[in-house]
């Protein structure tokens, strides 16, 4: 318990540090904090097909940023007990949220957003994260943003495995993230309560999603809580599952130990 009470404060704090601080920042916090958390692999996977690809209303997706660190969360299957699942940032009050919905909605040029400002000034902090090294290199990159948004806005979401179907060497070139390209949709991490916490692949993606009202969109899990595994375990071995998890029968993640 105690130990609980420790972390719970240490997620407070981190929190009102996160929102005050720089999104070059943000980034070091979030692969620095899993250190200081009790987590744990748990030896086993999951039942689920590492491959599937399920729908989820966009707005079921408004957490981002877990406690795992961003080399476990390109592994798919894995199951994970502690208290990674903590989310740390809604996605409506992030820097980027703020940067996008500024130049698309109200047509601020990119180089007068934010996230813009504080990564073209850690590039010249030497910061190679971007895969670019100089200010033109950063406005092509967020150009290709411009892209992405009037694809969707004038096309609909479209999953990677249609975006192969048309055009397969861009999209196997975008990925830059998940092992498969197949994978490289919007991932998500399962909280034990079922919360699809976004970490991964697919941040600048969801955003979009957010800002255009898209209905719904492709999600590919990376990780899942030990106590949400069990949950599926009830579900999937179990003809008479106990009335307080009936909330939980229309969980995306579930349709296919239920159907």
């Amino acid at each position: 318990m105690r130990n609980l009470n420790i972390q719970n404060k240490m997620t407070q704090l981190f929190r009102s540090i996160w929102y005050e601080t720089s999104v070059n920042s943000k980034w070091m916090l979030q692969e620095m904090l899993p250190r200081w958390y009790d987590y744990r692999y748990t030896g086993r996977s999951t039942d689920a097909d590492v491959d599937k690809i399920i729908s989820v209303p966009t707005n079921d997706i408004i957490h981002t940023w877990t406690l795992l660190d961003s080399r476990q969360v390109k592994h798919a299957g894995r199951v994970y007990s502690g208290m990674w699942d903590t989310p740390i940032e809604i996605v409506y009050k992030s820097d980027l949220y703020e940067s996008f919905h500024n130049h698309f909605i109200k047509s601020i040029p990119w180089n007068e957003t934010t996230v813009f400002k504080e990564r073209l000034s850690s590039i010249k902090n030497g910061d190679k994260r971007f895969g670019v090294s100089n200010e033109n290199e950063l406005q092509e990159l967020f150009a290709q943003y411009d892209c992405v948004y009037e694809n969707i806005k004038e096309n609909g979401y479209k999953s990677q495995k249609e975006l192969l179907n048309e055009r397969p060497q861009l999209t196997n070139e975008a990925n830059n993230d998940a092992l498969k390209t197949e994978w490289n949709e919007i991932s998500v991490c399962i909280a034990r309560d079922g919360t699809m916490i976004r970490h991964g692949s697919g941040r600048h993606r969801l955003v979009i999603a957010h800002i255009l009202n898209v209905e719904t969109v492709p999600v590919h899990i990376r990780i899942r809580h030990t106590k949400w595994q069990q949950i599926r375990d009830i579900f999937r071995s179990s003809n008479n599952v106990p009335p307080r998890l009936h909330k939980y029968k229309n969980h995306p993640d579930l349709k296919d130990v239920i159907n």
